[in-house]
């Protein structure tokens, strides 16, 4: 079961349920990975002319780690077109990137977008 108030997000590949999740532990595993910065990394995967499949294959990766851990890179790629390819999975990424950082309320406590 998910729980979106922790950032969770799921989706299905090839009739299996996966869960996203982009914890402070899996945004890091994104950079090394990537050798880029967070911000950087989310300004190119909104601009379409720089994302690439290889960057959706690192980001992909990196959210299932908390919940497939024994996924790897290469899995996570094959899971791309199980998935829809980019056009199906970006929309799941991106909803549990945004759920990942919380938007403060008035009262200063931090909830889920």
């Amino acid at each position: 079961m998910i729980n979106p108030h922790k950032g969770e997000v799921a989706f299905t590949a090839d009739e299996r349920r996966y869960v996203l999740h982009y914890s402070i532990d899996a945004i890091c595993a994104l950079e090394e990975s990537a050798g880029k910065g967070f911000p950087a990394l989310v300004q190119e995967m909104a601009d379409p002319d720089k994302m690439s499949v290889s960057l959706l294959r690192k980001v992909l990766w990196a959210g299932l780690r908390e919940h497939h851990p024994d996924l790897t890179l290469k899995d996570a790629g094959e899971l791309i077109l199980g998935a829809g390819g980019m056009v199906g999975l970006f929309p799941h990424i991106e909803r549990a990137i945004a759920a990942a950082f919380p938007a403060a309320t008035e009262s200063g406590d931090a909830r889920p977008q």
